[in-house]
């Protein structure tokens, strides 16, 4: 377990127009003044469960050993959901029982699972539907000056917590393979559910190659290249992005616009025109 490097990152669905976000940073700091807050991102989209987890898994690993995850996207808040701190390899991860912890703290290897239920620690009153104030941030500021996590509450079993398959797949068919859209970022780049490197493999191709595209019924020409940029202006471009996961771009546009595709959508991609 990483001793806790004093950084507190938020990620919510709270967005920026109201006054949830500031309320939760400005507990953190009465609790804990030395702690270093960083905005993961407030723009997940409202109850979006899905883009949560991925935009977690995507980011926690460029933090510091020892950071603590404060991630709060909760259309169960003041239910009966569990409300967790996992205690991963080098991270903390602090949020409901919902899924939106699990596929980043699991690839960082989880050590420990306690609930979070000692409630000296909550700031007090606790309100129902708010417990990204009164119950996960100061938690968060605690650990992130110390607090043992043993006081949080009881440790408890993996078994039974709620996870989220964030959907890496790749199936392979007479040439073709059909990948899931895992995220579409605001350029409208979409993002696959296989590394780069095995989809180019599965289509024996390579870069500079074309391959063809079908997404909701239409089919697109697309160029294997090292980066989108290095295609035409309008051109759909298959490349390896920041992950290392096959991403489709359009240079200068939107390929989600292009392919009229959402998240979880099934693409195919095949290295021959269908005739």
């Amino acid at each position: 377990m990483e001793k806790p490097c004093g950084v507190v990152a938020v990620l919510t669905d709270f967005g920026y127009e109201d006054y949830y976000v500031a309320a939760m940073k400005g507990v953190i700091l009465d609790t804990c003044r030395d702690v270093r807050i960083v905005d993961v991102t407030h723009s997940v989209r409202s109850f979006n469960l899905h883009q949560a987890a991925f935009t977690l898994y995507a980011a926690y690993r460029y933090f510091p050993a020892g950071t603590i995850f404060l991630v709060v996207v909760d259309p169960g808040v003041g239910s009966g959901r569990k409300a967790l701190l996992v205690v991963s390899r080098r991270y903390y991860f602090i949020g409901p029982d919902n899924g939106i912890l699990m596929p980043a703290a699991k690839h960082d290897g989880i050590e420990k699972v306690h609930l979070i239920e000692n409630d000296i620690y909550f700031r007090k009153p606790v309100s129902r539907s708010f417990h990204g104030r009164d119950v996960f941030a100061p938690i968060a500021a605690r650990i992130a000056c110390g607090l043992d996590p043993s006081h949080v509450g009881k440790e408890i079993s993996m078994d039974g917590l709620i996870d989220i398959d964030i959907g890496f797949f790749m199936e392979r068919k007479n040439g073709c393979v059909k990948l899931k859209v895992v995220h579409i970022d605001k350029f409208g780049n979409i993002m696959l559910s296989q590394n780069f490197t095995d989809v180019i493999i599965a289509l024996n191709a390579g870069v500079g190659d074309e391959v063809y595209v079908h997404a909701s019924g239409a089919t697109v020409k697309s160029k294997i290249l090292e980066v989108f940029s290095k295609g035409m202006p309008g051109e759909l471009v298959l490349y390896e992005n920041s992950l290392q996961l096959a991403e489709l771009a359009v240079n200068m546009g939107s390929a989600e616009k292009l392919l009229s595709v959402s998240d979880g959508d099934i693409i195919e991609i095949c290295s021959e025109e269908r005739r």
